[in-house]
């Protein structure tokens, strides 16, 4: 056989029927005709395709566009004229694109769209809780049926899918391989969460040496059924060497009446969680990682809001080493480690506990950059401290106090040095030289800050 190169494909000369002439993507538009003059002769000048009368007893090779391999192409008998076609020959590329773009479907074309065949892949692949008995209904409990579903989609390597409903959940829900679970929203796919006081209703973990990649979770809310004893919403953690979690993504979920609203721990690395809000009964933390951490590093935290932070809770506490954070809301105490890290767009509107758990409204850690830092209406009474910084090399930038506002708006660690610039305050308050020693000032380059301190004497 040979083959002559053209635009559109590589096409095979010598065979003599115009059905031999294939590209990548099955048999080209026949009206071409045959590529073999002698074979030409033998063709009805009616039909330059398929329906040639010319004997074609030898297999049809589909050819590779890119290395000319050849793949035979099995052949049907045709009922009414007689002659062999590619099975292939039902729905091609081209066929699919005329469909799409004018309505018109070439012959055989709509029926084999049309067909069950033709489905999405994610309407067949997916897997449903309710095809494991989940009711619902809010009234029974559809933990088993959670729990088969989780099992089936971890060994199946499919989607699981939260219809709408109200599902009671009375244990936690243990998962191990990287699935994806998608609710129908956070208004429609609502889990009542009763797992105990401090057991999360969803954890994901990673034992010794397994590795979680991918596992993505979205579309739910996710309610603490119990008041008085709330459990914990959703925790991500390793136990053992070599165990780790990572490429992990946490996205539209609405989390209510919980003790702690996501937990990290161990190992937790290149994940996202996006677009969470953990309200109601905040009792203990909004977003948590401190016990139990190892190495939660390059993770992305963004548009996030804790609100109704309960006496003794922090809206966040997180250590999580060169990661961003960006648009995050509170009204509670925050507390943020993050070594190379950055936060930008962090509002604290108001300290709502009673008995907040620092006098301090925001800990920052060895976070690099931390820009559009606004205090809004936080009482000196709860907080004395606006912003309280610790590390070297650091840069403070936009910072907006409306009142009522801390007293002291910024303290610097007595071993800290970066640059401040930019500090908008509603009312005077105390000056930075007023509380804090000389030797720390001179490590730092202040900006565009009059309202926070003294303008300073040339040398």
């Amino acid at each position: 056989m040979s083959y002559r190169h053209t635009a559109n494909a590589c096409r095979l000369v010598s065979c003599a029927c115009p059905a031999f002439v294939t590209d990548g993507e099955g048999p080209t538009d026949t009206s071409q005709g045959c590529n073999d003059p002698a074979s030409r002769a033998l063709l009805p000048r009616t039909s330059m395709g398929v329906n040639c009368k010319h004997q074609a007893a030898r297999p049809v090779y589909r050819l590779c566009r890119l290395d000319h391999r050849q793949a035979p192409v099995r052949h049907r008998r045709s009922r009414t004229r007689g002659v062999e076609e590619p099975l292939s020959n039902q729905t091609s590329r081209r066929n699919a694109i005329k469909i799409l773009a004018t309505g018109v479907a070439a012959p055989g074309a709509a029926q084999a769209l049309n067909s069950p065949a033709a489905a999405s892949s994610s309407d067949q692949g997916d897997i449903q809780v309710t095809q494991f008995g989940a009711r619902g209904d809010g009234t029974a409990d559809d933990t088993a049926a959670f729990e088969r579903a989780i099992r089936a989609a971890s060994e199946q390597g499919r989607k699981l899918r939260i219809p709408a409903g109200r599902y009671r959940i009375t244990r936690t829900l243990t998962i191990n391989r990287g699935i994806r679970i998608e609710g129908d929203g956070v208004e429609h796919s609502i889990i009542l969460a009763a797992s105990g006081k401090g057991r999360p209703a969803i954890h994901v973990e990673a034992k010794t040496t397994d590795s979680i990649m991918g596992f993505a979770l979205s579309g739910i809310r996710l309610l603490g059924a119990v008041a008085n004893n709330p459990c914990d919403g959703i925790r991500l953690s390793t136990a053992g060497n070599g165990a780790a979690i990572h490429q992990t993504t946490l996205r539209d979920i609405h989390i209510v009446n919980t003790g702690t609203g996501i937990a990290l721990a161990g190992v937790v690395y290149r994940s996202c969680f996006e677009n969470i809000s953990v309200t109601g009964q905040v009792t203990r933390y909004g977003f948590y990682c401190d016990a139990g951490f190892e190495d939660v590093t390059y993770n992305s935290f963004r548009d996030l809001e804790v609100t109704d932070v309960r006496s003794g809770a922090y809206a966040y506490w997180i250590h999580s080493s060169f990661s961003n954070f960006t648009n995050l809301t509170a009204d509670g105490c925050c507390y943020f480690q993050s070594f190379g890290g950055s936060i930008r767009n962090l509002a604290i509107e108001t300290i709502s506990a009673e008995k907040p758990p620092s006098k301090i409204a925001i800990q920052l850690n060895q976070v690099q950059i931390a820009d559009c830092l606004n205090l809004i209406g936080v009482d000196p009474r709860k907080c004395s401290t606006g912003i309280h910084v610790l590390g070297q090399a650091l840069s403070l930038r936009a910072l907006r106090f409306v009142a009522p506002q801390p007293n002291q708006a910024i303290m610097f660690d007595a071993a800290s040095e970066g640059t401040l610039s930019g500090v908008y305050m509603d009312r005077a308050v105390s000056r930075i030289e007023d509380y804090t020693p000389a030797e720390t000032l001179e490590r730092w380059n202040i900006q565009a800050a009059q309202a926070v301190t003294r303008p300073r004497r040339p040398r």
